[in-house]
């Protein structure tokens, strides 16, 4: 994945995963099994606090029922183990494509409007943090993907 540009995180268990929430990902790759939390519970809590977030279940279990349930908790798409590492970049590539692409309305007061997708994302970002703080990191990371935006810190202060 770092060899696609992709930044790269990895966590050896669900509670190392879930106290690492705050640092907010655009795309999760979970494993059904998962020491400590079962990837389907992950899954739960990643959507709960990240809504916007994307999540990719892979597992080399075959029960049915837990595939259905992992599309009902929300995950985007699913990889049966073992597979090849092209497909999990065709998933991940058509995802980053679908959210290049996305157009997104907002009604403001009496007027809709189509939102810019910094503006989706930044409004994303406020909706998903209601009752916490929103940090200039956090903006940085999410709406400007770090560092492409100079003075940014001069910029959200105006």
């Amino acid at each position: 994945m770092e060899l696609d540009h992709h930044t790269v995180s990895t966590f050896t268990d669900g509670q190392e995963l879930i106290d690492s929430l705050a640092q907010r990902y655009e795309l999760y790759i979970l494993d059904i099994n998962v020491p400590n939390i079962s990837g389907l519970e992950l899954l739960d809590i990643i959507l709960a606090q990240n809504s916007q977030a994307k999540v990719i279940m892979i597992s080399s279990n075959t029960n049915l029922k837990s595939l259905q349930t992992a599309y009902d908790l929300g995950c985007v798409d699913y990889l049966k183990k073992p597979f090849h590492i092209t497909e999990i970049r065709a998933k991940i590539n058509r995802l980053k494509s679908e959210r290049e692409h996305s157009v997104s309305l907002v009604d403001l007061k009496d007027t809709r409007e189509v939102l810019t997708k910094k503006e989706k994302v930044l409004l994303n970002l406020l909706l998903d943090n209601q009752t916490h703080t929103v940090t200039y990191d956090m903006i940085e990371h999410d709406v400007y993907e770090y560092g492409c935006l100079t003075g940014f810190s001069t910029t959200i202060e105006s």
